[in-house]
């Protein structure tokens, strides 16, 4: 039996790898963190493209950048269709927050919300893309946990844009590398418990390097600050949101279980 053959119940879903269980080959471990590896070079190319001296190269990186952009946007729609006709295999669950933001992205150009409620328009995306991972999370913790991990290569690119571009781009991989190398864990072990520290860990460490290069590299005064006070605070509020993002769910779903189990009793 493949272990990431099919969505898992809410409550096996977190239980670790039992000995009956196959592991996923290490083609589905690869391909469950390409597109953070992907998103991550777009981003290093990107920057190096706003820092190229000259237009050769400024050509180059724009290229490059723009075609790892379309083949990822596209790549996870059609990842997505696939999942929908395959039982949602584990390793497309990392794609799904792609597909998503590739799906609002293209409502955004459509012209559909340019009457003036572009602030509507973006919370009720917000809000379905929380009520989707939710869902996500009831039915598979470990699809839940590699939906959950896009945010740390988008993470790469928050509020850094005034920083030097070799710094940039040197965080886009790191961030990106971090997140393939836990959905590859998540692939290959099968395991929530330990998948989620290794997932909270990486975005920690993600938030004491954004921290680190905005306040030793320059100053993005009104984001991160200009005290170590305000990195502290900064870094506090990171993490509050990390753990929120990933432990977030349980709490969130046990509430939903008792108050169900209160009405269903009276």
């Amino acid at each position: 039996m493949n272990a990431s053959a099919h969505l898992q119940p809410a409550d096996t879903a977190d239980l670790p790898l039992v000995t009956d269980l196959q592991s996923p080959p290490w083609r589905e471990a690869f391909l469950a963190g390409l597109p953070f590896l992907l998103g991550a070079l777009s981003a290093a190319f990107s920057a190096l493209e706003e820092s190229s001296s000259t237009g050769l190269l400024a050509s180059a990186a724009s290229n490059l950048d723009t075609s790892i952009f379309i083949f990822l946007l596209a790549s996870s729609i059609l990842v997505t269709l696939y999942a929908l006709f395959r039982r949602f295999p584990l390793w497309t669950a990392s794609w799904y927050s792609f597909a998503a933001w590739t799906a609002v992205v293209l409502i955004g150009l459509s012209g559909v919300n340019q009457d003036g409620s572009n602030g509507y328009f973006v919370l009720v995306a917000f809000g379905l893309i929380i009520l989707g991972y939710l869902l996500i999370f009831r039915f598979s913790r470990l699809h839940a946990l590699l939906v959950a991990l896009f945010l740390l290569p988008v993470a790469s690119q928050a509020g850094l844009e005034y920083i030097p571009a070799a710094w940039e781009a040197t965080l886009a991989i790191v961030f990106g590398v971090l997140a393939a190398l836990v959905a590859a864990f998540v692939l290959r072990r099968w395991e929530w418990q330990t998948g989620v520290a290794l997932a909270i860990g990486a975005n920690l460490l993600a938030g004491l390097l954004l921290v680190y290069v905005s306040f030793a590299e320059t100053e993005i005064l009104g984001f991160y600050g200009d005290s170590l006070n305000d990195a502290i605070s900064a870094f506090s509020v990171y993490t509050a949101l990390t753990f929120a993002l990933y432990l977030g769910p349980i709490v969130i779903w046990r509430i939903i279980d008792r108050l169900t189990l209160r009405r269903s009793v009276s």
